[in-house]
């Protein structure tokens, strides 16, 4: 399940785990395919961290806190 905190009421989403492991790996795969030059590009002119690589790590962060977190409550 996935916690959308930001909805009001709150909402759970059913995750399959595959699903999860394949986009996580997916994306890992699209920033590894990247250029530095790319990846350091500003996607916000008003915030120099906000560049594609730090959007892409933060994605990643996300997914492998999901991965983490779902093997935790699996059995």
């Amino acid at each position: 399940m996935i916690d959308t905190h930001w909805l009001t009421p709150t909402k759970k989403v059913e995750v399959d785990f595959n699903e999860l492991t394949h986009c996580f790996f997916a994306l890992r795969d699209v920033k590894n395919a990247l250029t530095r030059q790319i990846l350091a590009m500003q996607i916000n002119p008003d915030f120099e961290q906000e560049t594609i690589g730090a959007n892409l790590d933060d994605v990643i962060g996300f997914l492998e806190n999901l991965e983490q977190k779902y093997t935790e409550v699996t059995p």
